[in-house]
């Protein structure tokens, strides 16, 4: 069988996308985060080794992806992108500040280049990478357990090294690959198979749990608040009610839950858990922020307020970069690329069961959480395991094992 290079980058980039390593471009070497015992070893211009992959890719395919790009539906998209790089410019940024807020929607514009690369393999690829990651940090740990007990990120020690870092996120990484997981087990019509993804979508979000005790725990139950108003709905629309009767019903069920006390008692400790006794570091950020947009209408309309991703909120970070003007042009360029890639792909023709709803709730609630308490869409390491999801996502939902219960695979090749 004849293996293609696109293929082999396309399995190096899934294997690659978890693991918090990176190049430290000021040097040229590759390590963890931050040295613990040195702090100041942490790389000047970090650069994760699942970049090198997709950059390798893209620039492999990079004929199909220009032809793509250049077509006359993403014109609108592309002068967006150049008034938001002018905003840029204009405010003094530097231009790797800008590429790192510009690249999420190039590499959306070059999703169906890799999509195509991708075969039936890549999502098992991303999911055993990160796992057995996870099994080598619990071994770490464990074995370190006395060691470390007096280090405030000792649960982010690997070999002497903080693996997790706000800036980074990895936590939402963690509980991707646990959806994933999740999404293939709904997908599968074997009980082995089934059985396999289950044990190792929960081993997976107890790793997350052990990075990111509040952002997983957060994400969890914010996924089975609106998972479950999504069943009840479901669940009502089969009975054939009335319109109003259907909606007494669902926010009937939806204020029961709430009342219940759960949320209120997993809110209360993710308080005490930020604050701890004294104002959150984050609050003290958005405060400086709200401050200076307050006293300056300019900065808040045009940016300027600060060179660097320092808001510790995505949309606060962005405006103290480009004002709300390019924060619109940006989301508005996403939208759009978003839209044509779902009305291409015709993903509305996907019927997904609730484990699958579950699974992509869960992995949504983390993206947007991890984007409310850092700037998880600012940083390549995010960005590109965020792409492979979407990737591993698509290649599950076009596998004939699903569609037929065929062992055999094949992705449906679908021209954009």
């Amino acid at each position: 069988m004849k293996i293609k290079l696109t293929t082999i980058l396309n399995l190096i980039l899934c294997s690659t996308a978890a693991l918090p390593i990176f190049f430290d471009l000021s040097n040229g070497s590759i390590i963890f985060l931050q040295e613990v015992a040195h702090p100041t070893n942490a790389p000047k211009i970090p650069l994760p080794i699942s970049f090198a992959a997709i950059a390798i890719l893209v620039i492999w395919k990079s004929s199909p992806i220009i032809k793509n790009i250049l077509k006359r539906k993403y014109q609108i998209v592309l002068s967006l992108l150049s008034i938001f790089t002018a905003i840029g410019f204009i405010n003094d940024l530097p231009i790797t500040r800008l590429i790192q807020l510009i690249i999420p929607a190039l590499f959306l514009l070059a999703l169906p280049s890799i999509i195509r690369s991708s075969n039936y393999i890549t999502p098992y690829t991303f999911i055993l990478s990160l796992a057995s990651f996870a099994s080598l940090h619990f071994i770490y740990y464990f074995n370190n357990k006395d060691d470390l007990a007096n280090l405030y990120n000792k649960y982010h020690i690997l070999y002497g090294y903080e693996i997790y870092h706000a800036n980074v996120g990895y936590p939402e990484i963690v509980i991707l690959g646990s959806s994933l997981c999740f999404f293939i087990l709904g997908s599968s019509n074997f009980l082995k198979k089934k059985s396999i993804f289950a044990i190792l979508g929960i081993y997976i979000l107890m790793y997350s749990f052990q990075i990111g005790r509040a952002a997983t725990g957060l994400s969890i139950a914010i996924t089975f608040t609106i998972f479950i108003l999504v069943y009840t709905i479901r669940t009502l629309l089969t009975l054939k009610l009335n319109k109003n009767s259907l909606i007494i019903i669902t926010w009937a069920s939806f204020l029961v839950y709430i009342s219940s006390g759960i949320i209120n008692t997993f809110f209360h400790v993710i308080r005490g858990k930020i604050q701890d006794g004294q104002q959150s570091p984050r609050l003290e950020i958005w405060n400086q922020f709200y401050n200076i947009f307050s006293n300056d209408l300019s900065k808040l309309l045009l940016g300027g307020a600060a060179k660097d991703v320092v808001g510790h909120n995505y949309i606060i970070s962005i405006i103290a970069l480009v004002g709300v003007l390019g924060l619109t042009l940006l989301v508005y360029s996403y939208w759009r690329i978003i839209r044509d890639l779902y009305k291409n792909y015709n993903l509305q023709r996907y019927q997904m069961n609730n484990i699958q709803v579950f699974s992509i709730l869960l992995a949504l609630n983390a993206v947007i959480i991890g984007n409310i308490v850092n700037d998880s869409l600012t940083q390549v390491f995010n960005i590109v395991a965020i792409i492979v999801y979407t990737i591993s996502i698509y290649t599950v939902l076009n596998t004939k094992e699903i569609r037929h219960g065929h062992s055999n695979r094949k992705l449906l090749n679908r021209k954009i």
